[in-house]
């Protein structure tokens, strides 16, 4: 009975996390750069005397999915698209340099250039600082220009890209980072796109499947839980329940084997099924029947909800 609870325990649980990570990727659905969550299942034993067999089976994120989003042509001079593998250096709210493919930019009040959501965008020297009144422009290989009131241009910077040759991980900030937490070197060969935003990779028609599909795993699962729940009342009350046997079942060999007992006077393994005899004689707390076994007469003596089966089974 428990290896029923464990099991569809084990399975609604996992099909809860996963639809956490499918709801976390559709409300990132039309995020800039975003790069989809992948899932994977992991088993992880219960600790604890008596349950050494008992093992959970649970979600787990293995990484993300780097597969390029769409690219939309915006017009914007401050919107880029980070081609290939190549990655956008910020500088995190910690203070850690960090990594993203968003590339929609800003211009803050004192002048330094930043991200949407206001993090700094790092240079080959650290933050980028454009002149007062300027109108910024940024090229292919990321040179930052600025065009003064007076005509003239002037280089602010060059966005810092990098192209990492491990795979990154994706921080509780939704910023990536090097898997060994060290900055990265600029690579001179990473290339953008100027006036143009990658979408995110995720797939809305795939994940809202995949979202049906966990929850109606989750149902198969509570539902199992459910039938666990109802043979437990059944055997409280003395009712229909499941069972197994136990023992040799050669012929000739000694039976032993503890049934749940139904109302209906019918017990059974699911191979075999037996039949009360209508030969009943109360003795005391239990009652002594005789019970057929492929048409062959076992003893049995049985409390209310519980049989305990003796005698010599005839193959």
């Amino acid at each position: 009975m428990d290896r029923m609870i464990y099991l569809s325990m084990g399975g609604a649980k996992a099909s809860m996390q996963r639809q956490d990570t499918l709801a976390h990727n559709l409300a990132n659905a039309s995020t800039t750069g975003f790069r989809a969550e992948l899932q994977a299942f992991r088993a992880v034993p219960v600790q604890g005397s008596g349950a050494s067999t008992r093992v959970y089976a649970l979600e787990t994120t293995i990484g993300h999915d780097d597969s390029p989003g769409p690219v939309a042509a915006t017009g914007r001079a401050l919107d880029v698209a980070v081609r290939g593998a190549s990655w956008l250096a910020v500088q995190a709210l910690d203070g850690t340099e960090a990594y993203t493919r968003a590339g929609s930019l800003d211009v803050s009040a004192d002048g330094t250039l930043v991200t949407r959501a206001g993090l700094q965008v790092l240079g080959d020297g650290g933050p980028i600082q454009l002149p007062a009144n300027s109108e910024p422009s940024i090229a292919s290989d990321g040179t930052v220009n600025a065009r003064l009131a007076s005509g003239a241009n002037s280089v602010a910077g060059r966005l810092k890209l990098v192209t990492p040759e491990e795979r990154l991980v994706r921080g509780d900030d939704g910023l990536f980072r090097a898997a060994g937490g060290d900055p990265l070197d600029a690579d001179s060969a990473a290339r953008l796109q100027d006036g143009a935003l990658e979408g995110s990779n995720v797939s809305p028609v795939e994940n809202m499947v995949a979202m049906i599909a966990a929850a109606r795993q989750f149902e198969a699962q509570m539902k199992l839980m459910q039938t666990a729940e109802a043979d437990v009342r059944a055997l409280a009350r003395g009712g229909t329940g499941r069972c197994g046997l136990r023992g040799d079942s050669r012929p000739g060999a000694d039976q032993e084997a503890h049934w749940l007992v139904g109302r209906d006077g019918q017990v059974g393994d699911g191979a075999t099924r037996l039949r009360l005899s209508q030969r009943e004689e109360q003795l005391g707390p239990q009652v002594h029947v005789l019970v057929e076994r492929q048409g062959a007469p076992v003893r049995a003596a049985h409390e209310p909800g519980r049989a305990r089966l003796r005698g010599r089974g005839q193959g």
